[in-house]
């Protein structure tokens, strides 16, 4: 985050510098924890709406290299790509169908 930014606007920002779509975030979906080395990191999952703009990967930092494409796909052919989060491929679409009644913790992760 920036500055004042807050959890949604910086979702917001970060999806429109990494894939040039505008969202609407609304809540957060998911929270995951992750340890790297001596760095202790929080990633918030939010959902969003209302994607305007063009898919494009034009925004991004040359050197940092996590995304490495931006797709529309279907349900049915994410079980054959590197999707993150890996929630995406499974959890997600229970999720989606009662609606997330709660944030889900994804846990700590050392990598």
């Amino acid at each position: 985050m920036r500055g004042e930014e807050s959890i949604p606007e910086c979702a917001a920002r970060e999806t429109r510098e990494e894939t040039g779509l505008c969202v609407v975030p609304s809540r957060i979906a998911y929270v995951e924890e992750f340890l790297e080395g001596d760095l202790h990191f929080c990633k918030f999952w939010l959902l969003a709406s209302d994607p305007g703009g063009e898919v494009s990967l034009g925004g991004l930092d040359p050197d940092e290299g996590y995304v490495v494409d931006v797709a529309f796909v279907p349900r049915e052919a994410l079980q054959g790509l590197s999707v993150f989060p890996r929630i995406l491929r499974d959890s997600f679409w229970t999720d989606v169908e009662t609606g997330f009644p709660a944030t889900r913790y994804l846990g700590l992760e050392r990598i």
